[in-house]
């Protein structure tokens, strides 16, 4: 075989990998952008004790906030 032969086989083999890896980024792309890339959130609460309120017939309740930020950004 030449030297061309060889570089034209190496060039279309490539070509094929990269058909088929953009077939499997259109297939699978969401999936993987999710996995790979989605949010890594951390979730603590802003104050352990809560908010203390009262409902309207007079019973306790306390309401919690939470901090929720996104570590991948």
């Amino acid at each position: 075989m030449k030297c061309s032969e060889i570089l034209t086989i190496i060039i279309q083999a490539l070509a094929a990998i990269g058909v088929l890896l953009i077939a499997i980024l259109a297939l699978w792309g969401g999936w993987i952008k999710y996995k790979f890339f989605g949010p890594k959130l951390d979730v603590s609460l802003y104050n352990t004790e809560g908010d203390l309120t009262y409902i309207t017939d007079g019973t306790p309740g306390r309401y919690y906030k939470f901090l929720v930020s996104n570590k991948r950004k």
